[in-house]
């Protein structure tokens, strides 16, 4: 529960951040091949299944279900508009438009979007590749480093 709340928290941050996207997602699961399953258990947490593969590999599966919630609330709708005379400042009459606006309940809603995370961990306990699916599966791109020794200017 509590690795689900710290994900929770780091996706909330990441969308906030900035414009999360699943290609940024890939990035940064790209970014762990190679290294050792510690620290993917350090970020993650254990994994909620793991599945043994042909080759003496390992699948890991981490699944994040996020619950949102909608209305509940008023909201003020457009019910119409009408043209109005009035007189400017410099004395010069103008039309404007008005629209007219009334409250409207929105009843409550609520819906679930989830990510399946899969890490295959190799038999020297390294990430060997991941996958993912669903479409709360987003983090922010991955910005290229830019230095200045390898500018071209």
């Amino acid at each position: 529960m509590r690795r689900l709340s710290i994900v929770t928290a780091l996706a909330v941050v990441t969308v906030v951040t900035g414009c999360a996207t699943a290609e940024g997602y890939r990035q940064r699961l790209d970014l762990m091949v190679g290294t050792h399953s510690d620290q993917i258990q350090v970020e993650w947490g254990p994994p909620e299944r793991v599945s043994p593969l042909s080759d003496g590999s390992e699948m890991w599966v981490y699944t994040r279900i996020q619950t949102h919630h909608s209305g509940n609330s008023y909201s003020q709708m457009a019910t119409g508009s009408y043209q109005e005379e009035y007189t400017d400042k410099k004395g010069k009459k103008k039309t404007r438009t008005v629209t007219t606006y009334e409250p409207v309940w929105v009843p409550p809603e609520s819906w679930q979007t989830h990510c399946e995370t899969r890490f295959v961990i190799s038999p020297d306990q390294k990430v060997v590749s991941s996958g993912f699916e669903g479409q709360d599966c987003v983090a922010e791109e991955v910005k290229p480093r830019s230095s200045n020794r390898d500018d071209p200017r």
